[in-house]
């Protein structure tokens, strides 16, 4: 039996998503044949065909940049039944089915995420753990001065650190015009601690 706001398949207390079904049992729907399918959604989302052709056509080993919309931060985005959703997500999820949780990412073995690749065989379902490792590893984590929140380029992170010991935290903050709890923050390396890696003070 099903409830208000849980897909129509009965046994399936998953959250609806898009015509009456999860995540799960439409993404079933859409792979069926056109002779065995339903009727047809009205709206189709966009991009359809070009995914179609990403996970039925032959494997790619280069990276494929979705030739849609993007996000300021590089990212394809479609629009299925009128709601925007990531592109790399929902190929994702056609190509290897649903994510082992709600809090696993689509993650980019390529590191070219914000290159707008949403090629398959570049997508796995990850952890935000393993996804935030891989990031690292790609040099595109948004930390130090990539990040949204920076204050400082890496260079002044750096010229921070290296006063450490030379003068109070508190002083070194009134000269930056900043708050002890950030300069301590630098010095701790709980901040911009790739930036200062390996600096002497």
């Amino acid at each position: 039996m099903t409830t208000a706001g849980t897909c129509a398949i009965d046994g399936c207390d998953r959250r609806a998503r898009s015509r009456g079904l999860c995540n799960a049992h439409y993404l079933s729907w859409w792979r069926e044949s056109e002779a065995d399918r339903p009727p047809a959604p009205k709206r189709e989302f966009k991009g359809g065909a070009f995914i179609k052709s990403l996970i039925e056509g032959p494997l790619r080993e280069e990276c494929v940049v979705w030739p849609l919309a993007r996000t300021k931060n590089g990212y394809g985005r479609a629009s299925l039944h009128g709601r925007s959703v990531d592109a790399h997500r929902l190929v994702c999820m056609l190509a290897h089915g649903e994510p082992p949780s709600d809090r696993h990412h689509a993650a980019h073995i390529c590191g070219k995420g914000r290159e707008g690749c949403v090629n398959p065989s570049h997508l796995r379902w990850a952890t935000p753990k393993e996804n935030k490792a891989d990031q690292l590893r790609h040099g595109t984590a948004p930390c130090g001065e990539k990040s949204p929140h920076a204050r400082f380029s890496d260079e002044e992170a750096r010229a921070i650190y290296a006063k450490r010991g030379q003068l109070p935290a508190a002083e070194l903050a009134r000269q930056l015009g900043w708050h002890k709890g950030g300069v301590c923050a630098i010095w701790r390396r709980r901040r911009y601690a790739s930036a200062t890696e390996g600096v002497s003070r």
